[in-house]
Formats: C-alpha cells, structure tokens, sequence
C-alpha cells in the first residue's frame, strides 16, 4: 500500500530476506556478531552476548532504520516484546558500561603507576579499555550527541594534560 506524502514515497511493504541480508550486512553488524562468534565468545562469557532472538531483533532494528531512512518508508511498529527486548538490551547494555568503570576503582591508590597494583596491572586494563574500543565509544558519542559530548571530552583531556603540568589549546574555527 503505497501512502504518499508531499511527494515523498511513504509505503508500508514487507521486504524480501535478500533485502534485510543486504542492509545487514552494510550495517557492519552482521560483521561485528560473526567476528564476536568466530573469537569463542559464548553465553556464559563476561562481554558481549546475544541470544539468536535478540540478535533478530537487531537485525529488524536495522532494517527499520534503513527503510526509514534510505527508503524514506514508514517503518513497522515494535511488538510489546520487542519494546521489551529493547529495554532489557539497554539495560544490559548500560549495566556493562557500569561495571567498565570498576576498572578506575581497582587503581585508586596507583592513579600514577597503574604497574604497582597488586594484583591487577595496568595490562589487566588495557585488556578491556584497548584503544580501538575506548576511540570507537569515544567517537560515538560525539557522532551521536556532537558538541555536548565532545566538549566534556575535551575538558576531560584538559584536566588529565594540566595535571602533568602540560597545557593544550583547543582552537574552534567556524
């Protein structure tokens, strides 16, 4: 059925498998859960899991958004167990976020030479925080809530540089 708003095709169809494969895997999440089961991660493993039912529902996600988006089509609605699967995804989510931050805690007294620690070292650290992951959340952040963002994260920066004595100057340009 196709609903025409001021020129700008709006249809609600259900698309071919092909299609929704396709979308997924530009998103790059296709990628990005088959690296995650091709690195041994399993349901009982600290990290990143998804149940076959949320991994679906991720990938109807996606394919919702592309249709809005990319195909300027009304997207279909979210069942109450999908709204609830969103909110548990979240949740999880957000609780993994939580617990990253014990990381800091482990090194209170060691703030300077994260290396005298005791028992957990500063390779222990850089095992969860390695650089690409902590750029990769760092940068969307700032894709998805820009200035805001990207001016703590700068004033963060500023702090960590000023309290080893060093300055840096951030130049905004119009």
């Amino acid at each position: 059925m196709n609903l025409s708003m001021e020129g700008k095709a709006m249809t609600k169809n259900v698309a071919n498998p092909e299609d929704k494969d396709e979308v997924w895997k530009k998103s790059g999440f296709a990628g990005r859960v088959q690296s995650l089961r091709e690195n041994g991660l399993r349901k009982d493993d600290i990290g990143i899991y998804l149940t076959p039912e949320q991994e679906e529902f991720l990938r109807e996600a996606t394919w919702e958004s592309y249709r809005k988006i990319q195909l300027r089509e009304v997207p279909g609605r979210m069942s109450n167990a999908q709204y609830k699967m969103k909110s548990d995804l979240i949740a999880s989510w957000r609780a993994h976020l939580q617990t990253v931050r014990l990381l800091r805690e482990l090194f209170v007294f060691e703030r300077r030479d994260p290396d005298a620690a005791a028992w957990f070292k500063a390779k222990d650290a850089r095992k969860v925080l390695d650089k690409e992951a902590v750029v990769e959340i760092v940068g969307t952040c700032v894709d998805y809530f820009g200035q805001e963002y990207a001016d703590a994260i700068l004033e963060r920066l500023r702090n960590a540089y000023g309290a080893r004595g060093e300055e840096i100057v951030i130049q905004r340009r119009p």
